[in-house]
């Protein structure tokens, strides 16, 4: 074989394989450890560092069995496309996910590219031979094309995607103009701006995806008694809308302002993201970040300029033709088809919704801070219960507004004067005395009421408030007053095994937090909040441990994801109580967050299970811009560059997953073995009780499945029933379904102090199986280990034992 007709053989996958080499083989230098010396030119035009890698560091994927590759041309491919995914990952800063990505795209495409020159040559032969000619020929072709032909630089690929993914384009709305000079004349830029997407035209490309349209055709039956959706809330159920045309689109849409908080990439902005998400989508389903989209995005001061409404314009326009009789008609799957809805509710934290809403932005400098209600700032502290207070209404509303609207045309410098009385009766500032600031865009939505569709979000409710400052009392009260070292404190977080959670892990504290605030995350609080009783067990006041005990019980019926119309008559019961016991406790202490507690109750009644309207996921969805911001570092137009980015992904996950847009995203599975015989798996018998399909004839084993937002693997603890335990010890895969099996594990009893189930390992093992199939919400527990016993914690505990504080 001459060397031009070199082959190299190898083992398992051949990282090139060459022919036409115009390298003879004897011009070769190999090292002592068969290395192959020498350096071809870099990817690189510069002297930069990469420059200074030695040959010997380079070595070929995969080393040849019955020798070395011989030809310089694959070495150079090697350590070229080494080269290159160093400088993606190392210079442009991304993650070894991408570099992945790129690894596998271009394998496939490189399959793709052999399969046409094999084509392409097998056209030239002649016979069984090809000629000389006609090889050089066609690569004298193919090296003035490029592997990615079409699509090499910016515009190609923005025309292409254009072309063919129906990537929608952002519409860019201006407040305000400047005069600049450019090359020598005058110009008017815009300078204060702002960018938004045609929502209609954003609905349409989303239900052309088969398993929204499934959704839509197949809602789940709505349960009287049983709450396990936002639609099975009463403001659904009643509404008008949905009761003219059952089965009508319901949205829920989301404000709030991000803060990359990186000074040297933020470049002193914040801005504000307007999102939406469509309520007639499951919960498992919701849970997936595709489930949100933006409408739109501005600096936060250009939103609040225009009191949002030049940002909502659009939102509110498409709402009202939704809600229409005619409705708005969408070509799906080039059918007509006609579509009712209507916005549900709004989500986001205080000032987001209160600013948007009309209402006071900060409720510790407002007179009446609540915007559900007429409470006073004096009253926060012994009124707890919301049949106490007056509800505002949408009449009560559009009273108080003309009142404020008549005040701003008037002269009030001598009303401000006078004296503020604490009585229901006007004083000189009607903002003042109904807590309202102006009058809010929402209010041209139809069918749509500020005062009751902007509801409490219990993230920000207790992991930014009510549960936070528990910790930090519970805290400061065992450190300061019981002597327990703040070092005891931090050598429990350091040491604890957190598992599957440790990603969550707090983080340390210092003394002063205990006076200032707790500097944590909200997952960082949530971790705390139940390790707090097993870390001052023995060092606080019993009283103060109990009222911390009721916070978290009370916090579990909120996180529970099925409740049933009982649990609005408990909710309300176990608030009274810890209220009334936190003010006797810590006089002085109470704060407004406490008294928004008292509206879950109403609020589980009309938009179903508290996790509907909380913002832990649109936070997540923030996370992901903020991240892409730092990653953009643009100072000349990030709300530009942040939207047209994020229409980009949504056209490509639309265009990839047409027919699983959603159920892609939620589920995925890493396979430990494949293709079990049935009959050698230890647990067939656990398997074929449990699973639906028993025609397989073969399994396949997983090390860990991503499911509906949770994560399960071996050793992962679930509830099979009421105080009752497993720990997962295997988990299959039996065509489209998944079984779990399990180790039973015995509870002991359950300890009021530590919020949590003693439960033990039975010497005598006992196996069972679970399909989960069907159950989305399959949540692994906490697992804790504590002066040599094992303990339990539910997060979402739809049961919990107040009877226990009560006794």
């Amino acid at each position: 074989m001459s060397p031009s007709e070199s082959v190299c053989s190898c083992a398992g996958r051949i990282p090139f394989t060459c022919i036409l080499s115009d390298v003879p083989v004897d011009k070769i230098r190999y090292t002592m450890d068969g290395e192959i010396a020498g350096r071809s030119d870099s990817i690189f035009d510069d002297d930069s560092d990469q420059n200074n890698i030695s040959d010997e560091d380079v070595e070929i994927e995969d080393a040849c069995v019955e020798g070395r590759i011989s030809t310089s041309v694959a070495i150079a491919i090697q350590r070229n496309a080494a080269e290159f995914f160093a400088f993606v990952k190392d210079i442009c800063k991304t993650t070894e996910t991408t570099i992945e990505k790129i690894v596998s795209g271009v394998d496939n495409l490189f399959k793709l590219y052999n399969d046409f020159m094999k084509a392409r040559l097998l056209e030239l032969s002649d016979g069984e031979s090809v000629l000389k000619s006609d090889i050089e020929s066609l690569f004298s072709i193919l090296d003035q094309q490029s592997l990615f032909e079409g699509v090499q630089t910016y515009y190609r690929r923005e025309k292409y995607k254009k072309a063919n993914w129906n990537v929608l384009i952002p519409k860019k709305i201006v407040l305000e103009w400047k005069r600049i000079i450019l090359h020598g004349r005058v110009r008017e830029v815009p300078d204060k701006f702002g960018y938004y997407i045609d929502f209609l035209s954003q609905l349409e490309a989303l239900l052309q995806c088969d398993d929204i349209l499934e959704c839509l055709d197949n809602q789940q039956k709505l349960s009287a008694s049983h709450l396990d959706s936002i639609l099975d809330g009463q403001c659904y159920q009643t509404h008008e809308i949905s009761l003219k045309f059952p089965g009508a689109l319901a949205f829920v849409f989301y404000v709030d302002d991000v803060n990359p908080g990186d000074t040297l990439t933020s470049y002193g902005i914040s801005f504000r993201n307007y999102l939406w998400t469509l309520a007639n989508i499951p919960p498992e389903l919701r849970s997936s970040l595709r489930a949100i989209n933006m409408f739109a995005i501005a600096k936060t001061d250009v939103a609040k300029m225009c009191n949002n409404k030049a940002f909502l314009r659009n939102f509110i326009s498409a709402m009202n033709r939704l809600s229409s009789d005619e409705g708005v008609t969408f070509m799906i799957k080039n059918k007509p088809r006609v579509f009712h809805g209507f916005c549900l509710c709004g989500v986001g934290d205080y000032p987001a919704l209160g600013n948007i809403g009309g209402f006071k932005e900060s409720s510790s400098k407002a007179n009446r801070p609540c915007r559900q209600c007429m409470i006073l700032n004096a009253e926060l502290c012994w009124k707890y219960d919301e049949s106490e207070v007056l509800l505002r209404t949408k009449d009560m509303h559009e009273t108080h507004l003309k009142a404020l609207e008549n005040a701003s045309s008037q002269d009030l410098e001598e009303e401000e004067d006078s004296p503020a009385t604490p009585s229901d009766e006007v004083p000189g500032n009607p903002s003042t005395a109904y807590g309202v600031n102006s009058r809010s865009p929402l209010l041209e939505l139809d069918y749509f009421d500020v005062t009751v569709s902007l509801p409490q979000d219990i993230m920000h409710l207790f992991l930014e408030g009510i549960l936070s400052t528990g910790c930090r009392l519970i805290l400061h009260d065992a450190v300061k007053e019981k002597k327990l070292p703040i070092t005891s404190v931090n050598n429990f977080l350091d040491n604890h095994d957190y598992g599957s959670f440790k990603s969550d892990k707090p983080s340390k504290i210092k003394s002063e937090h205990l006076n200032t605030g707790l500097k944590q995350s909200s997952s960082q609080i949530l971790m705390l909040s139940f390790l707090v009783p097993f870390i001052v067990k023995g060092h606080c006041d019993k009283a103060k441990m109990n009222n911390f005990v009721l916070l978290l019980m009370v916090f579990g019926i909120c996180l529970s994801r099925q409740v049933t119309l009982d649990h609005a008559v408990l909710l309300r019961k176990m608030i009274r109580h810890y209220l009334s016991e936190f003010n006797s406790l810590y006089p002085g202490k109470f704060v407004s967050k406490h008294h928004f507690l008292i509206h879950l109750p109403s609020q589980l009644l009309s938009f179903g299970p508290l996790p509907e309207t909380w913002a832990m996921r649109f936070e997540s969805y923030h996370a992901q811009l903020s991240r892409l911001h730092s990653i953009l570092h643009s100072a000349k137009n990030i709300t530009f560059s942040l939207m047209s980015r994020v229409c980009s992904k949504q056209a490509l996950l639309l265009h990839l997953h047409r027919s699983n847009f959603l159920t892609s995203s939620v589920l995925e599975k890493k396979v430990l073995h494949e293709n079990i015989a049935l009959a050698d798996v230890p647990f067939k018998d656990c398997i074929l009780s449990s699973a639906r399909i028993i025609s397989e004839k073969s399994v396949c084993e997983l090390s860990g499945l991503q499911w509906y937002g949770s994560y399960l693997e071996a050793g992962s603890v679930i509830k099979i029933q009421e105080d009752s335990f497993g720990a997962v010890t295997n988990i299959y895969c039996i065509g489209e379904e998944y079984v779990l099996i399990y180790r039973k594990l015995e509870t002991v009893c359950f300890c009021l102090e530590l919020n949590a189930f003693e439960v033990i390992c039975p010497r005598i093992s006992s196996f069972s199986s679970v399909n989960i199939t069907k159950k989305y919400n399959v949540v692994p527990e906490m697992h804790f280990t504590y002066h040599g016993s094992e303990y339990i914690i539910q997060r979402q505990n739809s049961s919990p034992k107040y009877n226990l504080l009560e006794d």
